[in-house]
């Protein structure tokens, strides 16, 4: 689902415009397929662990807004070519963001703060940028707690679903638990890596 926030009139027109569009959704969330650990490396062209450094959102031709993050890349756990070793840095797009007065907000995107660190699922988009594997799901934020280093999975604006035997589509878990170990995760990724390629990454 699509928010803006703007000033005065052009605000009700661009408010009123997506009323008439937006197909409402449970709890104002993107209902998507939920990927477990194994689905999240096999569609990811590149796997790091970076910093976000920079961040600017722009405005695409069909007048909608997007980020672009750059992230400091501080370990790689899988890469696309041996070209992407050397590589120090990942730019990270997503839909939504903010330009002056105007922002838009696309619920199931991850949005970054400066200096925040990511365990990082990612796939070749437009150009040199990369996109998440499902949207939030391929976001795993680190935190330090009790002295170790954790992660969550970025599940905000998603409503995760997955088909049952009967066919009906059912509420589901994410890739993994919160507070989650980070070097637990690490270990996992790398034997899924193995199983996938076949080789080490």
């Amino acid at each position: 689902m699509l928010r803006f926030r703007a000033p005065g009139a052009l605000g009700a027109a661009l408010l009123w415009a997506t009323f008439l569009t937006a197909q409402p959704a449970p709890a104002s969330a993107s209902i998507v397929q939920a990927l477990d650990l194994e689905e999240l490396v096999a569609q990811a062209d590149r796997i790091v662990i970076g910093r976000v450094v920079f961040a600017e959102s722009y405005q695409r031709p069909d007048g909608t807004i997007a980020t672009a993050y750059r992230f400091a890349v501080e370990r790689q756990l899988r890469s696309d070519g041996p070209r992407a070793l050397d590589e120090p840095e990942v730019i990270v797009r997503v839909m939504g963001g903010r330009i002056g007065n105007i922002g838009m907000r696309v619920e199931g995107e991850p949005q970054f703060d400066e200096g925040e660190r990511a365990l990082l699922f990612i796939r070749q988009g437009q150009s040199l940028a990369f996109r998440p594997v499902g949207m939030a799901q391929g976001v795993l934020r680190i935190r330090m707690e009790q002295g170790r280093e954790t992660v969550r999975q970025s599940r905000e604006g998603l409503m995760l679903v997955k088909r049952a035997a009967n066919g009906r589509l059912e509420p589901a878990r994410g890739a993994i638990a919160d507070h989650t170990a980070l070097d637990s995760v690490i270990q996992q990724v790398r034997q899924i890596v193995l199983r996938q390629v076949g080789a080490k990454p």
